[in-house]
């Protein structure tokens, strides 16, 4: 335990090395590794120590999958027509994970915001991410005038140029041990993460929005900031096309002590000129934790639009499980929830992955299948509004959906699985009452719930107000848009 923390500490300098050394490339820091979120588990792992044959075999199996998409990416892109932006004064950067909304003047993370720019007269565009199960080529026929959906895959040309530029990061890599900047140990981990999905989304972020900007020509850039790589990739390629485009980075999800690389400050053009902070306890986190006086940190307020379900169903004790887009969250939250339905056959439980996951691999995980299921558990296939309006409980470990869990009365229910760890959203509202570590625990707190439901209910609204109070107050307008700019 002791051998492992101390590998964690001195990871952390190594990877503080990298992305302050203005000698290295753009490319080592591009690697999602460098950029640990916050202090899960998943963004801890540790690479096992194998073979050399074992990260062969690892690189080529990801170029090969990544090849197949690129392939057929291709040949739609030769028969599809090419969609432009022209000029703006400001570009947004937001994510598709619904194909029927992206048309919509309500912005699942943006909210209304271009209506209020046009009304300050403020010209927008706006370019979406695409999580959905859709291929931007067909997504791009359908949208309307100044919105675009970023291509799945770059062009021939740039999807070698990448390849190349990993391929001599590999040698940058191997440069760093032998001048002792870094050990074997993360040495491995490095050229794991450099061929991973997220690496290969931040440089292909890199060259699209390069182009973009260049088409767009914005004053202003927004984008929702978490402080992941892509980000990071994003700013650099503004601020070297132009430095005096304003970077915004809108961070919405709830922040708390455990989040690490959006707190940090990156030498060279990677941090944003202005973070807007949409809930009043992240502010205050924000404020005490950059220390860069170059970032400016302002409370801008929730843009996210609330949903509320109309259907009231109390005591039915069912149970929307709800991990966040991280596979090891999924894999706990579902053991879980699995042995909890084989113990207690009235329980209903639903099964709800982020967009960012496939289901049918979680499921491989856990080595089963939907048809090898209890009959009390349930995939779903319908929208999040239609899940809580089903459900009395919520089951969530580091999700900050589970907010509107509680917004839509279900009681929430954290799966305390590490004690010395603590992702909890909930934890300054609830303060730990309604943890369970054990199906044991869970049966009993339900039990105690379902009892005194309408105390319950109370304290629930009680939440809710203070939930809404700090987390839900929606931006004031009654100033021009530009004094948060």
């Amino acid at each position: 335990m002791k051998k492992k923390n101390d590998y964690f500490s001195k990871r952390e300098k190594y990877k503080n090395y990298i992305l302050n050394e203005e000698k290295l490339s753009n490319t080592i820091k591009s690697i999602s590794l460098l950029h640990t979120i916050k202090l899960h588990p998943f963004y801890l792992k540790l690479v096992r120590n194998e073979k050399i044959s074992f990260y062969i075999k690892k690189i080529i199996e990801k170029l090969t999958i990544e090849s197949s998409k690129i392939i057929v990416f291709f040949i739609q892109y030769i028969f599809s027509k090419k969609k432009i932006i022209l000029n703006k004064d400001i570009l947004i950067i937001s994510h598709l994970t619904n194909k029927n909304v992206f048309n919509s003047d309500d912005d699942a993370y943006f909210g209304n915001l271009e209506k209020i720019f046009k009304k300050n007269k403020l010209s927008c565009a706006k370019i979406f991410i695409n999580h959905s199960d859709e291929s931007s080529i067909n997504l791009n026929k359908k949208i309307r005038s100044n919105r675009l959906v970023l291509d799945d895959y770059v062009n021939y040309k740039t999807s070698l140029t990448i390849f190349n530029k990993k391929i001599v990061c590999i040698f940058e890599i191997i440069f760093l041990i032998f001048n002792k900047k870094i050990n074997s140990l993360f040495l491995k981990d490095l050229l794991i993460s450099l061929f991973e999905h997220q690496t290969n989304f931040a440089l292909k972020m890199n060259y699209q929005i390069h182009d973009i900007i260049k088409f767009v020509k914005p004053k202003i850039v927004i984008f929702t900031y978490e402080g992941f790589s892509w980000e990071r990739q994003c700013i650099h390629t503004i601020k070297k096309i132009d430095p005096n485009i304003k970077c915004i980075g809108y961070q919405h999800t709830i922040i708390t002590d455990y989040h690490k690389s959006i707190f940090k400050s990156i030498k060279g053009f990677y941090n944003p000129d202005i973070i807007w902070s949409s809930h009043v306890s992240s502010t205050k986190i924000l404020k005490k934790k950059i220390k860069s006086k170059k970032i400016k940190i302002k409370y801008f307020g929730n843009l996210k639009k609330l949903f509320l379900k109309t259907k009231k169903i109390t005591n039915n004790n069912t149970f929307l499980i709800l991990p966040e887009g991280i596979e090891l969250d999924c894999t706990e939250l579902f053991k879980f929830s699995l042995l909890c339905a084989k113990q207690n056959k009235n329980f209903k439980f639903i099964w709800r992955v982020h967009p960012v996951i496939n289901i049918n691999k979680i499921l491989k995980m856990l080595k089963t299948n939907k048809y090898f299921l209890p009959k009390n558990v349930f995939l779903s296939n319908q929208s999040f509004s239609e899940d809580l309006a089903k459900s009395s409980f919520i089951i969530y470990r580091g999700s900050s959906a589970v907010i509107n869990g509680v917004l839509n009365m279900l009681y929430p229910i954290y799966y305390d699985i590490n004690k010395n760890k603590n992702f909890d959203p909930l934890k300054n509202f609830f303060k730990m009452k309604n943890y369970a570590s054990s199906t044991r625990d869970l049966f009993n707190l339900v039990k105690v719930i379902n009892k005194k439901r309408v105390l319950n209910k109370k304290f629930l609204q009680k939440e809710i107000l203070r939930i809404k109070n700090d987390l839900f107050q929606k931006p004031n307008f009654s100033k021009p848009i530009i004094r948060f700019i």
